[in-house]
């Protein structure tokens, strides 16, 4: 059985589904394609332009039954579908919808820490030890640093308790590992004591540049 594209009142009303809950339909585009040139069969294509690896397809199999891929799903990466009605189709371009826009707003804290990791780590001296003169500046910087936190931000004070204590952990193994190892330990200690992604965003925007130009000053 031939599989065949959607109507234009059916994309029309995926268009309305992309508009009432809360994105531009300007950011999609929506086309008909061939599965194959030596086909005939045909199905409907609607990717998030921005990031075209976001999509949904959809045809129609005859008899009401309709098939569907979207990326991201819900659960997992890619949903393959086969659904009995077109109220269906829509409940989960719906889904889909719900889907894409947790994926593209979530922030992606493994970049985050790549890049405040290659901001101020650097292995030109090799992972030596601080010096007990360098270790007492990173004691001041550090100091320093809090004191910005609570100044600078709107950390409540619960969640500046817990940061505090986890960073004064880190300084008490500031003698014992190489510089390189205590960087890390010190980036991955700030990002895991802020729970919430988006205060931790605010908090390294008002004070990182301050920890990341002290602790360049120090021999690297």
């Amino acid at each position: 059985m031939m599989t065949t594209k959607l109507k234009k009142t059916q994309k029309n009303e995926l268009y309305d589904i992309i508009k009432t809950n809360g994105m531009n339909p300007i950011l999609f585009n929506c086309e008909d394609k061939l599965f194959s040139s030596m086909q005939e069969d045909s199905y409907t294509k609607i990717s998030y332009i921005p990031e075209k690896e976001y999509y949904c397809n959809t045809h129609s199999n005859g008899n009401e039954y309709y098939t569907m891929t979207y990326v991201p799903g819900i659960d997992i990466i890619k949903e393959e579908k086969t659904v009995s009605s077109w109220f269906i189709v829509k409940m989960n371009f719906i889904y889909w919808i719900t889907a894409l826009k947790e994926e593209i707003n979530a922030p992606d804290k493994w970049e985050t820490v790549k890049e405040i990791r290659e901001q101020f780590i650097s292995d030109e001296a090799g992972n030596t030890p601080y010096t007990e003169e360098e270790i007492g500046e990173l004691k001041l910087l550090v100091n320093r640093f809090k004191q910005e936190i609570k100044e600078k931000t709107s950390i409540t004070p619960e969640d500046f308790a817990r940061l505090e204590s986890k960073i004064d952990h880190v300084m008490t193994k500031v003698n014992k590992l190489g510089r390189i190892d205590w960087k890390n330990l010190l980036i991955g200690t700030i990002i895991n004591a802020i729970t919430d992604p988006s205060t931790f965003m605010n908090i390294w925007a008002a004070t990182g540049n301050l920890l990341i130009a002290g602790l360049k000053l120090l021999p690297q």
